[in-house]
């Protein structure tokens, strides 16, 4: 995958500062656990990898997860000489059910026929979800979003000028040094991408006072954990939602975790007449990528 040759690669040139410690979960991309042990040894700093199990529906999972998350804090702060700072996670825990808000209710807008927001716009916000989350600023950021996304609703200014043809569920990333896929399906055949996956808030407000039990809880209901079935009722429930016409799946080089379920998916759309096409690419390695072919 180059997004793990990539983050090698950036390290080999001393791009990236030096880390203290590094830190993965073995949800959902196996090969990134073995990237950071590798980034581990080659840095000599402390490695934790925190296992989020596959039946997460078990009742030993969540105390699983949350005391690795709680022995993990406790180390680095060990670590670094200091002692963790339960005010200061119970703010960030704050924070992020704030932001979660504003993010669901941005989803609920997008809801709206004619989309409200361009998807090719929209991918871009995945990023900062998976960043961001728990930091005073993408509070303010979201707030915004909601509030403009709420003006074009009320005023009903769509997204494609013109109205929209179609509608359609993007399912992974984007190839993120080309344009081009976006604005042909959205604004040359108004074929607007009314959601993302990638941007699904699948979790609940978590309690500020038990913050290892609610980060846990959010990572045991990510909806690609455990038999695809769950991810599958999830992805039907979102083109139900977004009244999908097409869905398009990117699939990303490498990426088994992604890839393995296509067949199910497709069979499963095809039982509701709901067309899927699959482009096989690299988002961020362009070598492979020819506008005209896709």
């Amino acid at each position: 995958c180059s997004f793990l040759r990539g983050t090698y690669g950036a390290v080999i040139k001393n791009c990236l500062p030096q880390p203290d410690f590094l830190a993965c979960t073995s949800l959902y991309c196996d090969g990134s656990s073995k990237l950071f042990y590798a980034l581990a040894q080659k840095y000599r700093k402390p490695y934790f990898y925190i296992d989020v199990p596959y039946h997460h529906e078990h009742k030993y999972a969540l105390g699983y997860v949350s005391k690795q998350l709680e022995n993990m804090a406790n180390q680095m702060a060990e670590a670094k000489g200091v002692k963790l700072d339960f005010d200061k996670l119970r703010q960030a825990i704050i924070y992020s059910n704030q932001a979660r808000e504003y993010f669901v209710k941005i989803n609920e807008l997008r809801k709206t026929v004619p989309a409200p927001m361009l998807g090719g716009e929209a991918i871009n916000y995945a990023i900062m979800l998976a960043h961001t989350w728990g930091c005073k600023e993408i509070v303010e950021v979201y707030k915004l979003l909601y509030e403009e996304l709420k003006e074009r609703v009320d005023k009903k200014i769509p997204a494609v000028i013109g109205g929209e043809n179609s509608r359609i569920l993007w399912r992974n990333l984007k190839p993120y040094y080309s344009d081009f896929l976006m604005r042909y399906l959205e604004l040359e055949h108004k074929a607007v991408v009314a959601f993302e996956e990638v941007n699904y808030v699948h979790w609940q407000e978590m309690d500020p006072d038990k913050p290892f039990i609610g980060l846990a809880e959010k990572m045991l209901s990510n909806p690609p954990l455990g038999e695809f079935k769950r991810w599958l009722g999830e992805t039907m429930k979102v083109i139900e939602d977004y009244k999908v016409d097409g869905v398009v799946e990117f699939d990303q080089w490498g990426c088994r975790h992604l890839n393995s379920g296509t067949q199910i998916l497709k069979d499963a759309l095809a039982q509701k007449n709901i067309p899927l096409l699959i482009l096989d690419g690299d988002c961020i390695d362009s070598r492979d990528y020819a506008d005209g072919q896709v």
